[in-house]
């Protein structure tokens, strides 16, 4: 909504700037007003909710370092795990899934915070999280980038947050500037 309104002004700025602006000027202008004010708009929001946490980040137009370096898979699970969409308990209760809501190791509600920070299913992955923070606070570990990056660690190396709940094997997966080669086609073989 509040995006839709800010991509219908951006389109008005090409056209009414000056004739000598080039069209990639103009959208880069238009990037750079609609990148200011998504940051002035996040700076005065409230912050609320189960993202209230990991929301301390300014605003980033483009995918920046600290997810683009993961694995796609690890990728989806950190964003779930920071907005707290993620395949706990507590996320299948709140959208009345009939799933289980106890956490496997005998917690009677699997959550976020709990897998973070004292699920015994995953004691021995979360030294990379202690290192940053003695008492993995959620706050330091969901909303700074020194976070971030050991949240993906212990991501990497555990099945935290997975929808099976149990380890997988590892599979290479593309990073997100890797992009796979398109299928030649039969007019090439036939060449």
């Amino acid at each position: 909504m509040y995006h839709d309104k800010l991509a219908k002004e951006a389109t008005t700025l090409a056209r009414d700037g000056p004739i000598s602006t080039s069209r990639s000027n103009a959208l880069r202008r238009a990037k750079l007003v609609a990148a200011r004010t998504w940051t002035k708009q996040w700076e005065k929001s409230p912050k609320n909710g189960s993202f209230a946490i990991a929301n301390r980040l300014q605003p980033s137009m483009n995918l920046t370092k600290r997810f683009r370096d993961n694995p796609r898979e690890v990728f989806g699970r950190l964003i779930q795990c920071r907005t707290a969409h993620a395949y706990t308990g507590e996320y299948r209760r709140r959208f009345h899934l009939n799933d289980e809501h106890e956490c496997p190791c005998g917690e009677q509600i699997q959550t976020r915070d709990h897998i973070v920070q004292d699920c015994l299913n995953f004691a021995g992955k979360r030294d990379v999280l202690i290192r940053l923070s003695r008492d993995i606070f959620l706050p330091e570990i969901l909303g700074t980038e020194e976070g971030i990056k050991a949240l993906s660690s212990f991501l990497k190396d555990s099945n935290a947050f997975k929808a099976t709940g149990r380890q997988t094997t590892p599979k290479e997966t593309p990073r997100f500037e890797e992009q796979p080669e398109p299928p030649s086609t039969d007019d090439e073989a036939d060449g």
